[in-house]
């Protein structure tokens, strides 16, 4: 597969869009629904499902627990499942920060298939 310039990527997108009549996707054009700083960008839409995952999750482990009845069993479960949500969390952040971090050391932009990673 042949490397590209981000340049060229952004513009490949462009002509692509034109090629494709009437492509629209929520008022944006498919270089900005790819970018980062687009709020429906592949890894924006990854931490909305990471974020939604980790708030059901605790609040059903919180219900789980308020309802327990003082059973060490349920209570235990429902305390393993919260600290699994917060980790789980803790994890998918603190990727995100290392990927973007060994971007930045290496040179490369972080503003989307437009500039960079």
């Amino acid at each position: 597969m042949d490397d590209i310039a981000p340049s060229q990527f952004s513009q490949e997108l462009n002509n692509l869009e034109t090629n494709i009549v009437g492509f629209n996707f929520a008022g944006e054009n498919l270089a900005q629904v790819l970018s980062t700083s687009s709020p429906f960008s592949p890894v924006n839409l990854l931490f909305y499902a990471i974020g939604a995952w980790f708030l059901i999750n605790t609040v059903l482990a919180g219900i789980n627990l308020m309802t327990s009845g003082g059973e060490p069993a349920k209570v235990s479960t429902s305390k393993t499942r919260i600290t699994n949500s917060i980790i789980g969390i803790l994890v998918a952040v603190t990727a995100y920060w290392v990927v973007r971090l060994i971007g930045l050391a290496l040179g490369l932009s972080s503003s989307g298939p437009d500039g960079g990673f």
